[in-house]
């Protein structure tokens, strides 16, 4: 079991993460593998530094700018 973290912006995260992990688990798996072969095909073409995102209204990509720590 992962820490609990003590400041605020870490336990934000925390949160985000756990929300995020509860999500994926009641996705359906067909969807899932092809999340997963997308991720793979992105890494075969070193394409890290875009973020795909997939909703009911469409598909948009964007840059992901680097994170300040």
């Amino acid at each position: 079991m992962k820490a609990i973290p003590v400041n605020e912006t870490a336990m934000a995260a925390h949160l985000k993460a756990i929300e995020s992990d509860r999500i994926l688990n009641h996705i359906n798996s067909n969807i899932m593998d092809a999340a997963y072969e997308l991720q793979d095909f992105m890494c075969d073409y070193d394409e890290s530094e875009i973020r795909i995102i997939v909703t009911t209204d469409g598909i948009t990509a964007e840059r992901i700018e680097e994170e300040e720590e």
